[in-house]
């Protein structure tokens, strides 16, 4: 994993621009990135509650399924995600990060084969550029998004049959067993 820091601590050191991120759970990598001063917008989206018991305020949260309402087209320059809090939400997170992203999306975490090459896949569907780095059991994918497009007859396609296959395997799963 400490490869996969070093190469997000090179990243976040020179991007600028708006920024989401999703997951990211290293003090180190939320230090670099109050530290950028070229980082206009920076939203976080974690579990991780920042705020001390004495004070009060309000958390905003985002319901990940609502990220195409709340960040409009093309107005994210870079998305930055953690696979395993984004895991359960890829059906909806695939076709909201090309909505929303104007640059590059990086995912890192870990993945098994099965899902990785899945991922991959559905991400090709709209035509962008993938460049993947392997670390030991863990990955980084970049993808970018400058020449991708979004249409909404073609994501409910795509939605649609992506929870006919997940449907179809959860029930051969069953009569395997």
């Amino acid at each position: 994993m400490k490869d996969i820091e070093k190469h997000l601590k090179e990243i976040l050191k020179s991007i600028s621009g708006n920024i989401l991120g999703i997951g990211i759970k290293d003090e180190k990598l939320i230090k670099i990135i109050d530290n950028n001063i070229n980082i206009n917008n920076c939203t976080l989206l974690n579990n991780i509650n920042t705020s001390d018991s004495d004070e009060k305020g309000y958390i905003q949260t985002i319901n990940i399924r609502r990220l195409r309402k709340v960040f409009k087209k093309k107005k994210t320059d870079y998305i930055i995600g953690n696979m395993e809090d984004l895991e359960k939400y890829l059906k909806y997170f695939i076709k909201d990060s090309i909505f929303i992203s104007r640059n590059k999306i990086y995912l890192y975490g870990k993945l098994d084969k099965e899902k990785f090459d899945n991922l991959v896949k559905k991400y090709e569907r709209y035509n962008v550029e993938i460049a993947i780095r392997r670390y030991r059991q863990n990955f980084l994918l970049t993808i970018d998004s400058q020449n991708a497009k979004s249409y909404k007859l073609k994501d409910l396609g795509y939605f649609i049959y992506d929870t006919i296959s997940d449907l179809l395997t959860i029930f051969t799963d069953i009569l395997a067993k």
